[in-house]
């Protein structure tokens, strides 16, 4: 393997391992946008943390960003959903991906999770006769990159508004991943996600909550 290509994969988990333990040293701090780490995409989403590994389509991008490039399939695809909770709760998804050569793609997609009307309940359990509800989206770029016949590298940047009650405001974070093939049957994948620096509303700092997740897979019979 190119040395350059491995100086580069330890570096890039250096840099997001480093972030993760800034962010477990800063008491200040809380977390905001759970929903963000929450697969809206059905088939990543049943193969669960699998999926790190896991070269695919469109479904994959959540799981990690370089998984496209290993797609060889239509030229453009596009993905929705919709998922509900109680009180109007709900989280729905829509994502567009284009193939802009044989190693390369590009897409776009936009994210809400909102609620409908909740009443408002003071201190002893009684209704107050207000309601109250949250609305967040995310308008997210992509970019994926297959460098080799192995090797893929992927990212996304966020633009995220935030709006939980009482608090609102807009942070800019960013995803990324790798994908390597040791041979026809074994791969390895690495990703991170909402990379950000804290978010400050009416004087408190409040953080995205970042995850690392690295995967393996192994094709026992090639189809």
């Amino acid at each position: 393997m190119n040395k350059k290509i491995i100086i580069f994969i330890g570096g890039l988990f250096l840099t997001v391992l480093a972030s993760q333990v800034a962010q477990a040293t800063t008491d200040s701090a809380e977390n905001v946008g759970k929903f963000l780490n929450i697969n809206p995409a059905v088939t990543s989403s049943a193969k669960g943390g699998a999926g790190v590994a896991e070269y695919g389509g469109a479904d994959f991008v959540y799981n990690n960003p370089a998984s496209p490039a290993m797609e060889a399939g239509c030229n453009t695809q596009i993905i929705t959903s919709y998922t509900g909770w109680i009180s109007e709760t709900n989280l729905m998804n829509i994502f567009l991906l284009q193939r802009l050569n044989g190693k390369s793609n590009f897409g776009l997609g936009i994210r809400s999770f909102s609620s409908g009307d909740m009443s408002e309940y003071d201190v002893n359990g009684k209704e107050t006769g207000d309601s109250i509800n949250f609305r967040n989206y995310v308008f997210q770029g992509y970019y994926n990159n297959k460098l080799n016949n192995r090797l893929s590298l992927g990212g996304s940047v966020k633009f995220i508004l935030l709006d939980y009650i009482t608090n609102a405001g807009s942070i800019i974070a960013a995803d990324g991943g790798l994908l390597f093939r040791l041979n026809n049957k074994v791969g390895v994948g690495l990703s991170f996600k909402n990379i950000a620096t804290a978010l400050e509303i009416a004087n408190k700092k409040y953080d995205l909550q970042k995850e690392i997740n690295a995967g393996l897979i192994f094709n026992a019979v090639q189809g």
